[in-house]
């Protein structure tokens, strides 16, 4: 990992570790066709289990080759009281935070549902899992494909252990009952974008004297107390 370094007046260098982000978890739908459910095809091994991706009550399978759709989203709108969502949980393990920064989207779904102006999505997250909290503003959109930026979200940045995460997608488009969902062949469809790092195991200080400076628990000495 490559690190960035400040060289303070003082003339002590502190090396500052470079954030790369990197996919937490994602999901393939290729020959997925009315799952009731789908566990993530590749996640972070420092969550403490794999992200299943789930159905409210209001958004049944419905069929659609490599395809995770519903013809439940309709077109009333989006509200968090609404039971037709797609849901999935992120927690993280003992010693570890997580930070949330993107999730990217395909989308598959019947072509009069998602016509001109398109399909409005929208994601919202719990961390109790009963309270949702919608992420910005919906997307309206005629792309299938789309990314969704919770980098500005502050309750999604550093996320303590063992905390969970609950995320919704909902969806409102141009009919009542077109199907619509995340879908395609051969690639991921749902991807987390974010990254996993180790608590700190202390909180550093940093005081100074006339010949040293001390950054907890290491002292560097900057030469002998001059004579009066």
């Amino acid at each position: 990992m490559k690190n960035k370094c400040l060289l303070l007046t003082i003339g002590v260098l502190f090396c500052i570790p470079k954030i790369i982000l990197a996919q937490i978890a994602s999901w393939n739908f290729t020959g997925q066709n009315g799952a009731i459910s789908l566990t993530a095809t590749n996640f972070n091994q420092e969550l403490t289990s794999a992200p299943v991706l789930t159905r409210g009550l209001g958004a049944p399978a419905s069929n659609a080759a490599n395809s995770f759709r519903t013809t439940g989203f309709k077109n009333d709108g989006i509200s968090t009281t609404n039971t037709d969502y797609f849901e999935f949980k992120l927690t993280p393990k003992v010693g570890k935070k997580l930070t949330i920064s993107s999730v990217e989207t395909r989308f598959s779904g019947t072509n009069s549902f998602f016509a001109t102006p398109g399909v409005s999505s929208q994601f919202a997250y719990s961390l109790d899992g009963v309270n949702f909290v919608l992420i910005g503003n919906p997307i309206t959109s005629t792309l299938l494909e789309q990314s969704f930026d919770f980098s500005t979200t502050a309750a999604l940045q550093n996320i303590p252990e063992n905390t969970t995460v609950t995320f919704r997608y909902y969806a409102s488009g141009r009919t009542t009952s077109g199907g619509w969902g995340f879908g395609g062949s051969g690639v991921d469809a749902l991807k987390i974008i974010g990254i996993i790092s180790n608590l700190p195991t202390n909180n550093p200080t940093l005081s100074t004297s006339l010949n040293s400076i001390v950054f907890s628990p290491q002292e560097i000495n900057l030469g002998a107390t001059p004579k009066s």
